[in-house]
């Protein structure tokens, strides 16, 4: 295990930063795995809204999203102009900033993860659009809605190529908000007023998945990358720079699928929960702000959630709902992945995973009971 030490000062910084950005509220009490409830909903993608006590959750086909009161499983759907039943995106990210009461939603070409999904390299298509929606709690409205297709213009203009798959964001202390592009690792900065920026550019641009997800400490920016088997950290203080850092302990005998990353509020920043495609919740740690990380094993999805041969099964996103931690579980349809124009088959029912106990037993076992 990582040496345990004496909270630093940058330490103590971060503990009142993540106090101030997960203010805690008076929800009622939540436990226990459960069905979000609603038709043709297919998430990949949700985030608590702690003073409101709502869920909001990505419809990714229908390119809406919802909010879920899971005490009463009542929702309301709210649709963003211009995109919601447009087949050219899917709804890939939902993202909560506490320090402003804003749900960032982030948008992206629906044919952008065909090839990934089916496994057909020719239904690559990372030509279309990609934008990012910030949308007010308080006042249940939306403040803009930010396309990033003259960013992926710019990109294709001075190198040749193209990036797609925008589908994470996470937030610096002063309001801006970075989403990534998986294929092509590119970070966009979006100011408060909605002001879009290319922020990091890959040296390398490729078309396999790279970037998956990402969480923010402070200004500093903590992406998870495929293409390192590891992450890729950011100081938004400064010019963008990546820096890799290679988890220890991570398997060398199995595939670790990396996609959406949380650092659970409740642990103060030190534990990361990375949703494993195939396998379900990867859990890594860190005492020095992510300078290094460690693996400690990980939350298996549930042997029993299963799907008919039409429908690929992956854990996509983790999320909290006060101190209980969930993974989220998508159903993507094949056909519709081939060809957005095909119809997606009906279902209600998309089940939530309480991990909360198997990630403290982990937790517990990497810092025994000297959790400061």
């Amino acid at each position: 295990m990582l040496g345990l030490s004496i909270l630093s000062i940058f330490g103590v910084a971060f503990l009142r930063a993540a106090a101030k950005r997960y203010p805690h509220h008076h929800c009622p009490p939540f436990e226990g795995d459960f069905n979000v409830t609603a038709t043709d909903l297919y998430p990949e993608s949700a985030d608590w809204d702690p003073v409101h006590c709502r869920l909001y959750v990505g419809a990714a086909y229908n390119a809406s999203f919802i909010i879920y009161d899971p005490y009463s499983t009542s929702y309301e759907t709210v649709n963003i102009p211009g995109i919601s039943h447009n087949p050219d995106y899917e709804v890939s990210g939902v993202d909560y900033d506490a320090r402003t009461g804003t749900m960032y939603i982030c948008v992206t070409f629906s044919k952008a993860f065909s090839s990934t999904i089916t496994g057909n390299a020719s239904l690559a298509n990372f030509t279309g659009p990609n934008a990012i929606v910030k949308y007010d709690t308080y006042y249940g409205v939306i403040d803009y809605i930010t396309s990033f297709v003259g960013i992926q213009d710019q990109i294709e203009a001075s190198t040749g190529k193209l990036v797609n798959g925008f589908q994470d964001m996470a937030e610096d202390t002063r309001g801006n908000s970075y989403a990534i592009a998986t294929l092509g690792n590119t970070l966009v900065k979006v100011s408060p007023t909605g002001v879009a920026s290319l922020w990091y550019e890959s040296p390398n641009i490729t078309d396999v998945l790279g970037f998956e997800g990402l969480f923010s400490i402070g200004d500093k920016l903590v992406v998870s990358n495929r293409l390192v088997s590891g992450f890729s950290t950011f100081d938004t203080t400064k010019p963008a720079v990546s820096v890799t850092v290679q988890p220890a302990n991570l398997p060398t005998n199995e595939t670790v699928g990396w996609d959406g990353l949380l650092a659970p509020s409740k642990y103060g920043g030190r534990i990361a929960l990375s949703s494993d495609d195939a396998y379900g919740t990867r859990v890594f740690a860190s005492d020095d702000g992510w300078d290094t990380a460690e693996y400690i094993v990980g939350v298996p999805r549930p042997a029993d959630i299963t799907a008919d041969s039409n429908v690929f099964v992956i854990s996509t996103d983790s999320y909290e709902i006060n101190d209980r931690l969930y993974s989220l579980t998508a159903f993507s349809q094949l056909p519709h992945a081939k060809d957005p124009a095909t119809p997606i088959e009906t279902r209600n029912d998309f089940p939530q995973i309480d991990i909360t106990v198997g990630v403290a037993e982990l937790v517990k076992a990497w810092c025994g009971d000297e959790w400061w």
